[in-house]
């Protein structure tokens, strides 16, 4: 499993970050084997949150998609995100939100 540095919030992804991403997202998708999700999403995870204090804020979000999606998101599209994953009400996303996210998308 690749570590990779804490960074800001605003920094974007590294090529080696980019292809960690999509290397991971994608047998997400295509292996859904439950022995190996965890560590899958703990990949991602980390990844997603990228000054490393354990939840993922909507600027955060919005760095990433922007680096992976060629028509980036807008502002209100994050907002959704975070409020439909959001299941504590502290306006970011931790671990199990992510992950009961990330599971629902993919198994749906």
């Amino acid at each position: 499993m690749k570590r990779f540095s804490i960074t800001s919030e605003d920094s974007p992804l590294t090529p080696e970050q980019l292809q960690e991403y999509y290397f991971t997202i994608n047998d997400f998708y295509n292996d859904k084997s439950p022995e190996k999700d965890r560590e899958r999403l703990n990949i991602l995870f980390r990844i997603y949150d990228r000054n490393g204090d354990g939840c993922i804020t909507a600027r955060e979000l919005k760095v990433i998609m922007n680096n992976v999606c060629p028509e980036g998101m807008a502002d209100f599209e994050i907002g959704t995100i975070i409020k439909r994953s959001d299941l504590n009400g502290d306006s970011s996303i931790d671990f199990e939100e992510f992950s009961t996210m990330m599971l629902k998308c993919r198994d749906n």
